[in-house]
């Protein structure tokens, strides 16, 4: 089974989401089993692939629902591949692999050995890639949030959502809508520094993901800021460069502001920088 390291940080993030870790059987007694379920059929060839085995797809229970996709492991290879991924794992699935093997009375030395991923390092970027393939949402700006687009997670898991806030370094946020429900943690990254994820994570995530993530790098325009002070600013660019020739030439902030018929201040701030440094002569 050869499979690289890369992968396996990717497939312990999303059988986070996505996955389900089972006890035997009473008719197979010592054999666990692991099982991903998604309607992203290129997501679970993906899987499927890694290990030689076959995916099927599970019929609808309405018409209207999604079509699902289903690739199992059981015995010693889901075994392996459980020990594999247990130390990356949250608490609650950490939790469900240990009683999916032990009740099977057998164990298996894991596959290969990894462990939490550094901060910032490629590893830690599969993990992510895997845990918002099956958990995250990619958003475009929109008129609320201009220029914002978004990448969140939103989870029961408290500690998994607190591990990619502290990844991020933002806090994270805790909702229940009612008793009934279990509260889920939200994180939310936004802007700059969600369109730079997104374009590490684009060649990572699968068609669907990708097709969000298109739509939300589209909508981020890198000179939005400059463009919008532009249009709220008193002067443009070309009488800009006309006040900072009269400065030059030895008028005064007053004298200037009554040819442009603006605030003195408005000069000022030109003169000494505050306002269109960026703009050259």
């Amino acid at each position: 089974m050869m499979v690289e390291e890369n992968f396996w940080y990717w497939l312990a993030g999303l059988l986070e989401g996505e996955g389900s870790f089972l006890a035997p059987i009473p008719a197979v007694p010592r054999k666990p089993r692991l099982s991903i379920s998604m309607s992203d059929e290129d997501v679970i060839a993906r899987v499927a692939n890694a290990f030689g085995l076959k995916y099927f797809v599970r019929k609808q229970r309405q018409s209207h629902h999604k079509i699902m996709y289903l690739s199992n492991m059981q015995g010693s290879t889901a075994i392996k591949i459980m020990r594999t991924i247990q130390p990356v794992m949250g608490i609650r699935r950490q939790q469900q692999i240990e009683n999916a093997i032990v009740k099977s009375e057998r164990d298996y030395e894991p596959i290969t050995e990894i462990k939490m991923p550094l901060q910032n390092s490629i590893h830690e970027l599969h993990w992510l890639a895997g845990i918002l393939e099956g958990e995250g949402s990619f958003f475009p700006a929109n008129n609320h949030n201009p220029n914002l687009p978004t990448v969140r997670l939103w989870m029961t898991d408290e500690d998994i959502v607190a591990r990619v806030a502290h990844i991020w370094n933002l806090k994270y946020q805790s909702y229940q809508r009612n008793e009934k429900v279990k509260t889920a943690y939200i994180v939310l990254l936004s802007g700059k520094r969600a369109v730079e994820l997104m374009q590490q994570l684009h060649p990572l995530m699968g068609i669907r993901r990708q097709g969000q993530i298109d739509k939300a790098l589209a909508s981020y325009d890198p000179d939005f800021y400059r463009k919008s002070h532009m249009k709220q600013c008193a002067l443009q660019p070309n009488e800009v460069r006309r006040v900072r020739q009269l400065l030059k030439q030895g008028y005064k902030h007053k004298e200037i502001a009554a040819m442009f018929d603006v605030k003195w201040t408005v000069i000022a701030d030109i003169s000494c920088g505050r306002t269109w440094a960026w703009l050259e002569d």
